[in-house]
């Protein structure tokens, strides 16, 4: 899935391979034995590939994944007892804003979800599988910034789900989801507009749209509309009118 994901990243930026860092062998091994537990595969291909940089890759946002981070913290804070884990997970990314730190969940598992935690705490999901994230931060990293109008729209009082109506409204303005969509973040597009909706409970319920059709991405703010009462915001760079 990793390799998928990075695939899909490199065309929509074809410099980006040039830009990452991977693990050695050593760097992986030694931050398995702190674990004691082997790596999910999917998250030792992920080492392979990005494990000393990400180009930025915002994952978890804005947290750190590199190996060398997560060592030192096993080594101060896991193993000298002053943060806990629950069994069958493991910290994969730290020191985010909005995420303090990703988990895997379910080390047994080759492809395990990733859980946002704070401390020894879990928050909520973050995303079904390492290769989502990477997707879904690439989609937003590349893809929206690449459209002409974008809007962020927003529900801040809304306690409920919002994926299963927003889901549907995409689906019916003829938008198709991509392979990495999943049940935390949808991303789908078409031809001219392109959406991420963001369902998390302790993080935010939003949507950010792209298009290059100004016309029609009020259409379908619109329609969002009529479903869920989101504020709308007209983000930086996008035209007036």
């Amino acid at each position: 899935m990793i390799e998928k994901a990075l695939a899909y990243v490199t065309s929509l930026d074809p410099a980006f391979p040039d830009r990452i860092q991977g693990s050695p062998e050593d760097e992986i091994l030694a931050f398995e034995s702190l674990v004691g537990k082997t790596l999910p595969a999917s998250y030792r291909e992920f080492l392979k590939s990005m494990g000393r940089g990400s180009d930025g890759i915002h994952i978890g946002i804005d947290c750190d994944a590199k190996a060398s981070t997560l060592i030192d913290f096993y080594k101060d804070e896991i193993k000298t007892g002053v943060t806990e884990l629950p069994e069958n997970v493991l910290v994969m990314a730290l020191w985010g804003s909005a995420v303090p730190m990703l988990w895997l969940r379910g080390l047994e598992n080759p492809d395990p979800s990733v859980i946002a935690a704070s401390g020894s705490s879990p928050m909520s999901p973050f995303s079904d599988s390492i290769g989502n994230m990477i997707c879904q931060a690439a989609f937003y990293k590349f893809r929206l910034p690449a459209l002409t109008h974008r809007y962020s729209l927003t529900a801040p009082g809304i306690k409920t789900s919002i994926m299963v109506k927003c889901r549907e409204v995409a689906s019916n303005a003829g938008l198709e989801s991509l392979f990495f969509a999943d049940g935390i973040f949808h991303c789908c597009e078409n031809g001219t507009t392109a959406i991420a909706i963001s369902d998390q409970a302790d993080i935010g319920r939003t949507i950010t749209l792209g298009s290059t059709d100004q016309e029609d991405l009020l259409g379908l703010i619109a329609r969002f509309k009529e479903s869920i009462p989101f504020d709308v915001k007209r983000l930086s760079g996008t035209p007036k009118g």
